[in-house]
């Protein structure tokens, strides 16, 4: 159980959400393509559809537990043709 009330849970979602954005739309394209260590064989393009993917299957009530690396794969897969600013 969370020890936030769901209006701090959803402030403080905002405001990383807003640094986020603010960080991401200063990137080069070549900056995007930078492969990311901590998610092998992702890089930055797909660790922001896979946040954005978050967002959207939670609403829709999608996630039920911890998702697998399939969930996750194919959270990336349906945003790869995305762009940044999408």
């Amino acid at each position: 159980m969370s020890q936030f009330a769901p209006e701090d849970t959803a402030r403080h979602y905002e405001s990383a959400h807003l640094r986020i954005v603010e960080l991401v739309r200063s990137l080069s394209d070549e900056q995007v393509a930078t492969p990311v260590p901590g998610a092998p064989g992702w890089d930055v393009h797909d660790v922001l559809a896979h946040l954005a993917a978050n967002t959207t299957d939670g609403l829709a009530g999608r996630i039920t537990g911890i998702p697998d690396d399939e969930f996750t794969g194919e959270q990336v897969r349906q945003r790869k043709a995305a762009t940044i600013d999408e």
